[in-house]
């Protein structure tokens, strides 16, 4: 299972699903630019909800600058 942001073009939580299974797909979630996958869990142990604003960092593991 995967967490799944999505985001709006500022990089704001417009949406999130918690352990999506495998093999599902999302629901289309117009307002979203950008659709992040994480591990199962990673979104409730950061306590990330709907309104939070989410920045990448160049130079982390599997973050292209």
């Amino acid at each position: 299972p995967l967490d799944v942001l999505f985001l709006d073009g500022r990089g704001t939580v417009v949406r999130m699903i918690r352990s999506l299974p495998p093999g599902r797909l999302s629901p289309l979630v117009l307002r979203a630019r950008v659709a992040v996958e994480l591990p199962a869990g990673v979104l409730e142990e950061t306590g990330t909800g709907p309104g939070d604003r989410v920045a990448f960092e160049p130079g982390l593991p599997g973050v292209d600058g």
